[in-house]
């Protein structure tokens, strides 16, 4: 069965929140804010639930993925994601 292009998947959200988070984490770099506060900041406003848990479920897979990292209570990208983002 095909998909229309038009419809949106859970894998498709949490994928586009990551892309979001990651943009924003290499934006500031090296400013670094906490989970917290890169919620407020990616979202503009504090939002529903269901939205922040969203990005906190990305923030935490891209740490799992080694893209991220905490450093004490703050999120930083990894040192080989600083290279490679130099790169382009």
């Amino acid at each position: 069965m095909e998909m229309s292009p038009f419809v949106r998947t859970p894998s498709d959200e949490n994928g586009e929140a990551e892309r979001v988070v990651l943009q924003e984490v290499l934006t500031l770099h090296p400013t670094h804010l906490t989970t917290a506060e890169l919620i407020l900041k990616v979202s503009g406003k504090p939002g529903e639930q269901r939205d922040m848990d969203l990005l906190r479920q990305a923030i935490e897979d891209l740490i799992a993925a080694g893209v991220l990292q905490t450093i004490g209570l703050v999120i930083a990208p990894t040192y080989p994601v600083l290279h490679a983002d130099g790169l382009t």
